[in-house]
């Protein structure tokens, strides 16, 4: 069984004023942002244009209305924060199914509403520092001392009334975590002497739980393509890759470079600390890898279709029986649109 998700991206430049803030706080003076919305809907619709053509008649007149201009002159909102104005396009979207609207302003923050207008903020931060793996077996390059620009992202259940305040509260609370972790050997800190991906992920949850109750997720980028992420009990841990492939369009063949990343979820091995070895899920996925980079995917063997989900259909044919805990696959087609689809695991 599995359930896709369309995300389609929409950008728009705008300036505002954000009101009820301390005094001389930099929001509250007029200043802009290059803010991208993202819209996701479920849909059992298998061509991903025909979503993405509904998408984009509700939202791009909305969004036009709003480029270039001054919020709070613009829409009717005195306060023009990130969840109101994803309020404010979900009321005059009315979008049917849709379950996700996200609005970002900065490259490190945006705002999530879901279905029953819950919010969850999110908060992305740097850390240049050092690992080495300590259990690893010999000769695996994650032994050796090496170093990462970690992307961490911190994401928790949020009240649009109190938004602003939020975001300030998690930097109070992380500072103290970050001048411990920034530039330094993770191995040399209490409880990091095996810092993998996935023990600092959890570390992190650990250290801010108490202090943020609504916390529900830390997510750790070691790379842009492999990370994992921590919701309080299991670990989602993701590879991604690109692939160059050709397509049959309207005019004749035409082409992507596609973003596929797979998911896997489970619990930690007790030595080495990780879900599955990063280079374990590249080597499982390489062959089927080669069948479709740099290939039309119109010939690929076994391929039915060259949409989205039967796509995804087709990597988890082949993916699942080696690795049984992959349950997400993302594809992106474009910068701007993809799927995320999700097969429920035969337990």
């Amino acid at each position: 069984m599995t359930k896709t998700q369309f995300f389609r991206k929409y950008r728009f430049e705008a300036a505002r004023r954000l009101t009820e803030m301390k005094i001389n706080h930099p929001s509250s003076r007029l200043h802009g942002h290059s803010f991208v919305l993202t819209a996701g809907i479920h849909s059992e619709e298998q061509d991903e244009s025909v979503v993405f053509v509904e998408l984009d008649e509700k939202i791009h007149p909305l969004l036009s209305s709003l480029d270039y201009q001054y919020l709070n002159e613009t829409i009717p909102l005195e306060n023009p924060t990130n969840s109101n104005i994803l309020k404010w396009v979900n009321e005059q979207a009315r979008l049917e199914g849709a379950i996700e609207l996200t609005l970002q302003d900065t490259i490190k923050k945006n705002v999530t509403m879901t279905a029953g207008e819950k919010f969850e903020f999110s908060q992305q931060f740097i850390l240049h520092s050092a690992h080495f793996l300590p259990h690893v077996p010999e000769g695996h390059k994650c032994g050796r001392l090496h170093g990462h620009n970690f992307k961490i992202i911190f994401k928790w259940e949020g009240n649009p009334a109190t938004e602003l305040q939020e975001y300030e509260h998690l930097f109070e609370q992380f500072q103290p975590l970050y001048d411990r972790l920034h530039r330094r050997l993770l191995n040399e800190i209490e409880g990091l002497e095996n810092p993998t991906s996935e023990n600092l992920s959890s570390w992190l949850w650990e250290k801010l739980k108490t202090a943020i109750p609504s916390l529900t997720s830390v997510t750790v980028y070691e790379t842009d393509s492999v990370g994992s992420l921590y919701s309080g009990k299991l670990w989602d841990c993701f590879k991604e890759f690109a692939m160059d492939s050709a397509i049959l369009g309207e005019y004749g063949p035409m082409g992507h470079t596609y973003v596929v990343r797979l998911y896997i979820q489970g619990t930690l091995d007790a030595t080495l600390g990780w879900t599955r070895d990063f280079g374990e899920i590249k080597d499982t996925f390489k062959p089927h890898y080669k069948e479709l980079d740099h290939h039309p995917l119109h010939q690929v063997n076994g391929l039915n279709s060259t949409h989205l989900p039967a796509l995804a259909d087709w990597i988890y044919e082949k993916v699942v029986p080696q690795i049984p805990e992959l349950y997400l696959i993302q594809i992106y087609d474009t910068e701007d649109s993809g799927i995320w689809h999700m097969r429920k695991r035969e337990e």
